[in-house]
């Protein structure tokens, strides 16, 4: 089992580092996965190592203390990590064409959209990841599982994929759109029930897992006292953990507050109250000033703070699309044939129209979109002085890299934006971009 664990391991490894290396070879590819983020996949890689390949597995078969330990490394230290790199998006692109090509087909049917959305909502992924946890834990299952391997694994691999599922709703998923506050009472939920496992062990007066008990007396350990202390790794962790989680999400909470409101209710009152006193004098005043006060244009209130996510996302796609449309423009007056003409044209109709869109959306934030190409500044300048057969070739190039990468940047916007417009706007865009992408790769 151990060398099954280590070549399903290295399989994960090597499909990210390709995926990565494939994605970073492309322009705006570094964007789509930060160095942190891959450093942070990497090291939740080398903990799942740690817990399952080390030392660490064969003291767990005696230990309990030892046999918690590895728990708690594959929730708490694995799994969001593994999580914050992003593995889908970049395994994916571990992937050939064709087969990376059929599977984001796939997720994209609207069966398998809703099931995710089902089994990442709020309350599955809670219910969830608790029964998991607690189930694992009734005596005889855990028995079950130091007695057969293939349980074993089984427990291992349900432990790390709901807390995977429980990272990703908190980091990626629906629980920032629900609200900082929503995500606090999660984490305090998760909190409580693992903490009160963790107090039963701890304060259990006998071994509840006689397997153990057994082993561990027999390396002249107390078993009773090594319960406890795998109670204490339970609890203390896991509460540190989270206590800091939620002080994280509270921080936000209220700094998202403060960005949100110019100011506060009580500050509205008094500046309306003296607003209406000093317009009332205004008036008694003058009929002359009483016609300004009423064209005075009132101020528009303060814009709702998009998430740095979504932040990015608007902008990078405005840059996206400001290239295609440049792009398009050059392949009108300089290409060759015509139907490599004909796709320029269909460029900036189309991009044109999804400007127009970002730009709505923009101005509900009040934020300006940027008017330069960004990262495809690099494909405008490859074809610029280029003229009919070479620039069709280096058009086309270009034109499956950029929608190749657009791809990625709209899906995830779509599963893992904040904001309810942009998501809806990136997963209503998204056919359009695979429909650009199929266009560019049947031209020739």
């Amino acid at each position: 089992m151990r060398s099954a664990t280590a070549l399903s391991l290295a399989a994960i490894g090597v499909l990210y580092i390709l995926g990565l290396a494939r994605l970073w070879s492309r322009e705006g590819g570094r964007h789509t996965i930060r160095k942190w983020q891959a450093a942070a996949f990497f090291a939740g890689w080398a903990a799942t190592g740690l817990a399952l390949l080390s030392i660490l597995d064969r003291w767990s078969d005696i230990l309990l203390s030892a046999h918690m330990t590895q728990h708690e490394i594959l929730m708490l230290i694995s799994a969001p990590l593994m999580v914050l790199g992003r593995p889908f998006i970049v395994t994916l692109w571990g992937l050939p064409a064709h087969a990376r090509g059929a599977l984001a087909t796939f997720a994209r049917q609207r069966t398998i959209g809703r099931a995710w959305e089902l089994l990442t909502g709020p309350v599955t992924v809670l219910v969830l990841h608790a029964l998991i946890l607690w189930i694992w834990h009734v005596p005889t299952l855990f028995e079950a599982a130091l007695h057969d391997e293939t349980i074993h694994a089984f427990q291992h691999l349900g432990f790390f994929l709901t807390a995977a599922l429980f990272w990703w709703a908190l980091i990626h998923g629906r629980y920032g759109r629900l609200g900082y506050g929503v995500a606090i009472l999660y984490v305090f939920a998760t909190a409580m029930h693992t903490q009160i496992l963790g107090a039963l062990l701890t304060f259990g007066s006998r071994s509840w897992y006689p397997t153990h008990a057994a082993r561990t007396a027999a390396a002249g350990v107390n078993a009773v006292a090594d319960q406890q202390l795998a109670g204490i790794v339970m609890w203390i962790p896991f509460g540190m953990v989270f206590l800091c989680v939620a002080l994280a999400l509270f921080s936000a909470w209220l700094g998202e507050a403060e960005r949100r409101v110019a100011f506060t209710s009580a500050d509205k009152a008094t500046r309306t109250l003296a607003g209406l006193l000093m317009l009332l004098f205004l008036t008694a005043c003058s009929p002359e000033v009483e016609q300004h006060a009423h064209a005075r244009p009132v101020a528009p209130p303060p814009a709702a703070t998009l998430a740095p996510q979504d932040r990015d996302f608007l902008e990078r796609a405005a840059k996206g699309s400001n290239a295609e449309i440049a792009m398009g423009t050059l392949a009108e007056k300089q290409a060759l044939k015509p139907e490599v003409i004909a796709f320029g044209r269909r460029m900036v109709a189309d991009h044109g129209a999804i400007n127009r869109q970002l730009a709505s959306i923009a101005a509900r934030h009040h934020i300006a979109l940027p008017a330069s190409l960004g990262d495809h500044q690099a494909s405008f300048d490859r074809i610029v002085d280029l003229r009919r057969e070479p620039f069709d070739r280096e058009f086309i190039k270009v034109m499956n890299e950029d929608h190749d990468m657009a791809l990625v940047l709209f899906q995830g916007e779509a599963n893992g934006g904040v904001d309810p417009a942009l998501r809806a706007f990136a997963a209503s865009t998204l056919p359009l971009i695979e429909a650009h992408l199929a266009h560019a790769k049947a031209l020739k």
